[in-house]
């Protein structure tokens, strides 16, 4: 606050400068998979997905069929759909608070729109450094389901079935109307951290971590991070690693998108953040290994 009123030229601006991201490319990518989900899953499709990959999820992560249409949805989605999802199955009595927590652990992926087209096409300019992301990100996302869900498996009480349900009235309707209040309080996150990450790197704390300075900023904002880490890149293997740690982190802007979901199914922040923070550091791993032989 103290900022903006100090300079509100230069970070009204910010804000602005947030919003257009959010109208003019977040928007138009995220809406249609918002409705499209909301309107699937008012149709019934994730029990027709739920049926056929039942033994899998069940066999691997020990989570109800659900899991399987939230994982597939999040894969093709990106952020923060896995999250949406887990929170509306919670508060329709599909899943429960347990089964919530085992789901989120490895439904939480960005696309491969993002990392193939944003990072990969336009930033990085080879599509196969990017292609080792994706591979690295999503093989982080089920290493991480693997730990966390089979430390504690679910009791046989707390295991719900989904039961058919019938189509509403007007679930066109609804559909939108769920949408729209969901991206917008994807927008404001967004707004406000493009003025939050501008005040701190005029105040110097960024230049506080050194060379390390780029993937601090990712840790705020994950597009920013990436961008000032290939702008000046590290070795090719280091890189890589650190664009697959900040993907599969997704940035506190992210992680606050997914909280506002994630929160509706009595999920704490700090369970999340060490579900990300593990991820992180296993897609960095995984992204090195595979790196070494190909670059």
């Amino acid at each position: 606050m103290t900022a903006v009123l100090v300079n509100p030229s230069r970070y009204l601006l910010s804000v602005k400068n947030g919003i257009i991201l959010f109208w003019s490319t977040v928007l138009p990518a995220l809406f249609p998979f918002f409705f499209f989900t909301r309107l699937l899953s008012g149709l019934g499709f994730p029990d027709s997905v739920g049926k056929t990959f039942e033994k899998p999820v069940k066999f691997l992560f020990k989570t109800p069929k659900i899991s399987a249409y939230v994982f597939f949805m999040s894969v093709l989605s990106g952020y923060p759909i896995g999250a949406k999802l887990v929170s509306e199955f919670y508060k329709n009595n599909i899943i429960n608070e347990e089964e919530s927590k085992k789901i989120i652990s490895f439904c939480s992926t960005s696309a491969p729109l993002f990392v193939i087209g944003t990072i990969g096409t336009f930033m990085l300019e080879n599509i196969l450094q990017s292609v080792v992301i994706l591979i690295a990100h999503y093989l982080s996302a089920i290493v991480t389901g693997l730990l966390f869900c089979n430390v504690k498996p679910l009791s046989a009480k707390n295991v719900k079935t989904t039961d058919a349900r019938p189509v509403p009235e007007n679930l066109i309707g609804e559909s939108v109307n769920d949408s729209v209040i969901s991206i917008l309080s994807v927008g404001g996150l967004i707004a406000i951290f493009g003025l939050l990450i501008d005040v701190l790197s005029d105040l110097g704390f960024f230049t506080l971590f050194g060379n390390a300075a780029p993937f601090a900023a990712g840790i705020f904002e994950m597009t920013r991070g990436a961008k000032e880490i290939i702008k000046n890149p590290p070795e090719v293997h280091t890189m890589i690693a650190a664009l697959t740690a900040l993907v599969s982190f997704g940035g506190i802007c992210i992680f606050l998108q997914a909280m506002t979901f994630l929160a509706e199914a009595k999920i704490k922040a700090r369970y999340y953040l060490a579900v990300k923070t593990f991820q992180a550091a296993a897609g960095a791993g995984i992204a090195y290994i595979i790196s070494l032989p190909l670059f």
